[in-house]
């Protein structure tokens, strides 16, 4: 577990010597921090694909919403 923490925070650009000066408290947020991040992006494609799949206006504004029109 400790090393999916680790690898965790430093493929999210934790550098690797700061690790080892970080409380265990401090891991354990930033890596729950992390994979909440994830979950919310995984969830955003799921809902942007799914509307993707039903088309039609409601698409199109979206898409217009993230583009910025």
């Amino acid at each position: 577990r400790w090393a999916d923490i680790f690898q965790a925070l430093i493929s999210n650009g934790h550098d690797k010597a700061d690790l080892a000066r970080y409380t265990q408290r401090q891991l354990e947020l930033f890596y729950a921090s992390i994979l909440r991040q994830k979950n919310h992006a995984k969830a955003d494609l799921i809902e942007a694909v799914n509307q993707g799949f039903g088309g039609g206006s409601e698409l199109t504004n979206y898409l217009k919403k993230l583009r910025g029109g």
